[in-house]
């Protein structure tokens, strides 16, 4: 969308990218934005269809915003797009698609945010992230991550294939992730199993939920920085992944949540996550703007999206 003359739009900034080698270097904080635009992992896993259109929803919605007047962040990141990964009617396949394509954008760019699709999405986005970084070199990453989600998503593949609750344990399988460098923020205690529950507790996962979150006096973004700090303290690189899910505002998701996080909590741990040094990836996952009405769940996306760009320029 292109703004009248002196009202500019997000989507005159953004650079769109034929290839990854294209993103040149620059002294400017450098984030490639890519999409998954697949929900076959949350059909297999019984959620509800339409996330398959979320990133291009989402892309919509934050390419209408307006750079902010208060902030001079052309001067500090520039964003690029990567476009869309390609599918295949094999669910390993188009998983390996994104995967790749995560690890060439992260070799070559700062930041990257990875927008779903299912949650499925999480582990080959985060693979790819790995061995992006270490394809920029040095020292081998020490890697963490923060799920937002109502559900741990740590449930075994079937018949090999993985699905929309399958990520958290893939990623541990893989020795992609180290257990203890995997906090889940929010968890629901009605929608998990116990068999799940002990699994996290025997991986000796970060563990805090939603009603206990709610039951300190401490506000929730307060807590969520203060998750973040500690894997930062034993992790060189940091990432937050969100299942949209998570937040009752946003009625087009895969799964219908009653209780959760505010849009405005989701943005808020967004900027806490823009302003941390060794933050270099947000996930977004679980838009369905079938389900939804005139795209809520894609603005709130953007809006999460947004503050965390604000918050990264100013580091």
């Amino acid at each position: 969308m292109k703004g009248r003359p002196g009202d500019p739009r997000l989507g005159e900034w953004v650079i769109p990218l034929a290839q990854a080698s294209d993103l040149p270097k620059s002294p400017r904080t450098t984030i490639a934005l890519m999409g998954s635009p697949d929900d076959t992992g949350v059909r297999l896993n019984h959620g509800r269809p339409g996330a398959h259109q979320g990133p291009d929803a989402i892309r919509r919605q934050l390419y209408k915003l307006t750079p902010p007047a208060d902030v001079n962040w052309e001067a500090a990141i520039q964003l690029f797009d990567g476009g869309n990964i390609r599918l295949s009617g094999d669910i390993r396949k188009t998983h390996e698609n994104a995967k790749r394509r995560a690890q060439e954008l992260t070799a070559r760019a700062d930041v990257m945010i990875a927008l779903g699709g299912g949650h499925d999405f999480a582990a080959p986005h985060f693979q790819g992230l790995a061995d992006g970084l270490r394809d920029r070199g040095g020292k081998p990453p020490r890697l963490g991550l923060i799920n937002v989600d109502p559900h741990l998503d740590v449930r075994e593949l079937e018949a090999g294939n993985p699905h929309s609750g399958t990520p958290f344990r893939e990623l541990v399988d893989s020795q992609c992730l180290k257990s203890s460098n995997l906090t889940q923020f929010g968890y629901r205690r009605n929608r998990n199993s116990r068999a799940h529950l002990d699994y996290c507790r025997k991986q000796k996962m970060g563990l805090l939920s939603f009603e206990e979150l709610r039951s300190d006096k401490k506000t929730v973004a307060a807590q969520f920085k203060q998750a973040l700090d500690r894997l930062a303290l034993r992790c060189s690189h940091v990432g937050v992944t969100i299942d949209m899910d998570s937040c009752p505002d946003a009625e087009g998701t895969s799964a219908a949540p009653v209780l959760g996080f505010s849009a405005a909590e989701l943005c808020a741990f967004a900027e806490v996550a823009g302003n941390h040094k060794k933050v270099c990836y947000l996930e977004l996952a679980e838009v369905a703007p079938p389900l939804d009405t005139h795209e809520r769940s894609a603005r709130i996306a953007a809006e999460v999206i947004y503050a965390f760009l604000v918050s990264l320029s100013g580091r």
